[in-house]
């Protein structure tokens, strides 16, 4: 059976932002309404995988992370956040207006 939730249609009421000024408001206007879904997933992936990175022992450490070194742990903590953020939106099917992870 296939999927006909994807790709979402737009309706006709919405349109994109105009300027990047009113589209950075809408995104934090919709990112800080409950139920927070976004942050809470910021803030716990982030936290574990910080975790994982200072506090594994150092041969478990280097068969999790392939990256090393200090810019190392900012890539790949918003590497993992923006993996783990696109695969809820595919396992979601994105909701309401669309998908900001495409």
């Amino acid at each position: 059976m296939a999927n006909t939730s994807w790709p979402v249609a737009e309706s006709a009421e919405s349109s994109l932002p105009v300027t990047l000024r009113s589209a950075v408001r809408q995104e934090f206007g919709r990112e800080l309404r409950a139920p927070y879904e976004t942050f809470i997933t910021v803030a716990v992936n982030g936290a574990m995988m910080s975790s994982a990175w200072f506090f594994l022992p150092k041969s478990l450490k280097d068969k999790v992370f392939t990256l090393h070194g200090t810019l190392a742990f900012a890539l790949v903590l918003g590497l993992d956040v923006l993996r783990r953020a696109r695969n809820e939106c595919a396992r979601s099917g994105c909701g309401e207006g669309g998908c900001s992870y495409r």
